[in-house]
């Protein structure tokens, strides 16, 4: 009887083990998705490494959740049914998981977070908003096909376990896995030392992958120039490579009731502490929120005008949707001079028959001294019955500040539905759609992916963002700051103590980047 018991327990855990060899051939069909999200390599090498690569990456995570996942059960259950429905529920999932990262990674240039809360949140929140609701529909009815595939081989590999594990053994199928996995990581190595790009560009297409190096990693971003820094051992980043595939649709919009004034103080450190104090004197600004801008003024106009990172500023070869918007509505734009200097580089001047019965003031303010500061509150209180957006820029790149609104109400609409709290962190992407959807009305991107949300309506907690210039890859996660600077060097600081901290890992750099290039494409 012991023997039978010691005998069947074997059988089990021999028939997981080639359970899971067959469902690595099935995670190869799902993972082929991943293909069709990125060209392939431009090399013979680079395409025979990626081959090789997926197959070896694949049979490795399927025989991570065997062990982990798997083994267990087979190994501390008598159950044989209960066994094999586990196991053919643990891997039904597992490929269904697979298939909808291949997706997401489709659309958005990373992978799902299965580790973060927040990330995960913020994944299904797009799932559920983007994606059409027949997708969730075919999902289940994948799932369930998937699981009968799943019975119907465990319960076939049960019957003909020694002759199929035969089969294996004869080709050395568990050999071969095993061999792809370890020469790929040894060719990797290889690669990594040389920055060879058609074998680096890849760490990232698979999931849990991610280079070892930031140098690696952002040279398989497609983002810098390679040849150039080989020749200077200086990462330039740029997006020359690329063309911008931003969705497109017509905008309805509705006259705003009043005048609405955006205002930027680039304001010296020192300072900040008393014109926070005397902008919250001010009773037509009601709420605020921390803000944070990275970069430079001159490109802050950029990113809060367009709604986009800067490094996508070469790209842009028409006028902001601000400027049709304006137009359409036949709606005033008036700057102060500083305000004209910085967004003249931007070209986001008007035609002169645009008179209109209201405006967009937009105004830019240096405060290095008290009496600067006096002034810019002056200029303020001019304008008291507009609406407003008040961003205070510091000078320190790690220093956060303040961004003031007035009552959060859209001047469309006589709504007074409480619209709870602004969201912990704000950026310069969430200024044009706040002018645009909550000032004029607009339906703009309403059902697309952007960058920025509407602050006059019930925006969300943002737990990371990212930003990118010539010089520096910024990433901001969960209170903490990362810079990329041009010599693939990490910077990291805590936005809370500004004091030195261990950089963001590379999944989280990996996903910001895939963020960053979510409007381009090669």
């Amino acid at each position: 009887m012991w023997l039978n018991s010691a005998s069947r327990q074997s059988q089990l855990l021999s028939w997981g083990h080639w359970f899971t060899v067959i469902n690595v051939f099935l995670g190869l069909i799902v993972s082929s998705i991943y293909f069709f999200a990125e060209p392939m390599p431009d090399s013979l090498l680079g395409i025979i490494y990626l081959l090789l690569y997926w197959v070896g990456h694949i049979a490795f995570l399927f025989f991570v959740v065997y062990v982990l996942a798997i083994f267990p059960v087979l190994a501390g259950t008598k159950n044989m049914g209960f066994s094999r429905i586990w196991s053919a529920v643990v891997s039904t999932t597992g490929l269904s998981l697979l298939f909808v990262d291949s997706i997401f990674y489709s659309v958005n240039l990373y992978h799902l977070d299965l580790f973060s809360t927040a990330n995960i949140q913020s994944d299904v929140s797009f799932l559920v908003d983007k994606i059409p609701s027949g997708f969730f529909a075919a999902f289940f009815v994948l799932y369930a096909a998937i699981f009968s595939i799943e019975i119907a081989l465990s319960n076939k590999l049960w019957r003909d376990l020694e002759q199929i594990s035969a089969q294996f053994k004869r080709y050395k199928v568990a050999q071969a896995f095993l061999g792809c996995f370890f020469v790929t990581h040894l060719v990797h190595i290889w690669a990594d030392a040389k920055v060879y790009q058609p074998i680096i560009a890849k760490d990232n297409l698979l999931p849990f992958s991610y280079p070892l190096t930031a140098k690696n990693f952002l040279s398989g971003s497609g983002l810098i120039d390679l040849t150039d820094y080989l020749d200077k051992k200086e990462l330039y980043f740029n997006v020359s490579g690329y063309h911008l595939t931003m969705p497109s649709n017509e905008l309805t919009c509705q006259n705003p009731t009043r005048d609405m004034t955006l205002s930027v103080l680039s304001v010296s450190d020192e300072l900040l502490p008393l014109i926070n104090y005397e902008l919250k004197k001010l009773n037509f600004l009601t709420d605020s929120t921390r803000y944070w801008s990275p970069v430079e003024d001159e490109h802050v106009a950029f990113e809060m005008l367009f709604g986009l990172p800067v490094i996508y500023q070469p790209l842009i070869m028409q006028k902001s949707i601000l400027n049709t918007a304006l137009i359409k509505q036949n709606v005033g734009l008036k700057f102060n001079p500083s305000a004209a200097n910085l967004s003249h580089t931007i070209d986001l001047s008007m035609p002169s028959y645009i008179k209109g019965n209201n405006a967009l003031f937009v105004n830019h303010y240096t405060v290095k001294s008290h009496q600067a500061l006096h002034y810019s509150i002056k200029q303020l209180m001019t304008q008291q019955d507009n609406q407003h957006l008040v961003v205070l820029k510091p000078s320190g790149q790690f220093t956060t500040s303040l961004i003031y609104t007035s009552k959060r109400q859209a001047s469309h609409t006589t709504s007074t539905e409480s619209l709870g709290s602004l969201p912990n962190m704000v950026s310069n992407y969430d200024i044009l759609p706040s002018v645009l959807n909550g000032w004029l009305g607009c339906d703009w991107q309403a059902t697309g992916k952007r960058f920025g949300q509407n602050l006059f309506a019930s925006p969300q907690n943002k737990d990371w963002f990212v930003s990118a210039d010539s010089q520096f890859i910024y990433v901001w996660d969960k209170n903490k700051a990362t810079f990329i600077d041009n010599k693939a060097k990490l910077i990291s600081h805590s936005l809370q103590r500004t004091l030195d901290t261990e950089p963001h890992s590379n999944s989280v750099l990996a996903r910001a980047i895939g963020q960053l290039k979510q409007f381009l494409r090669q």
